[in-house]
């Protein structure tokens, strides 16, 4: 997380200084993990514990920037109560903002089947497409939505989930 801190604070300072009228940042993936996902026994249905918001990514709060976030690839992994997910036959991921009262609706981020079953029994696999969630960073903290098929386990279970993202900021001088 800190590569987007670091390089999205020089943006405004790197503009200026040279006298450039814009500037360009492509910041490098960052991936952010440890977002717990808590699946109550015989239930595939869950959302993560923590959010991310843009504070999290380094993302500046400013009109000037034209900003875009976007998820590149994310993992599962179990975290407690199972030793793999060779039971999850299928799982997808939708982004959501964590304000109830947002207008934002769920947002598909990724759909997984047993072909993205790694041999350490974690799910991972790109998205076919980037998907863009700047609107929902910048209207405030993001949770994620995980709806799973397959054999449901008959005890509480936990798993634990690593997003990677790119963002990209253009700067224009007022």
């Amino acid at each position: 997380m800190r590569t987007l801190v670091t390089a999205f604070g020089l943006l405004p300072a790197l503009a200026l200084a040279a006298g450039c009228f814009s500037a360009e940042l492509d910041a490098p993936d960052v991936c952010v993990g440890g977002l717990a996902v808590p699946f109550p026994a015989n239930s595939f249905d869950a959302a993560t514990d923590e959010t991310i918001s843009a504070d999290d990514l380094g993302v500046p709060d400013s009109d000037q920037l034209d900003l875009r976030v976007e998820v590149r690839s994310l993992a599962v992994a179990p975290l407690v109560g199972v030793t793999d997910l060779d039971f999850v036959s299928a799982l997808s991921v939708h982004a959501a903002a964590a304000d109830p009262a947002s207008a934002l609706p769920e947002m598909p981020i990724i759909d997984m089947d047993a072909a993205d079953m790694q041999d350490d029994g974690t799910l991972f696999a790109e998205t076919p497409d980037p998907v863009d969630i700047t609107d929902y960073l910048l209207a405030g903290d993001v949770r994620f939505i995980v709806n799973a098929a397959g054999e449901e386990p008959e005890m509480d279970w936990a798993a634990a989930m690593e997003l990677c993202v790119h963002a990209n900021a253009h700067y224009e001088k007022p």
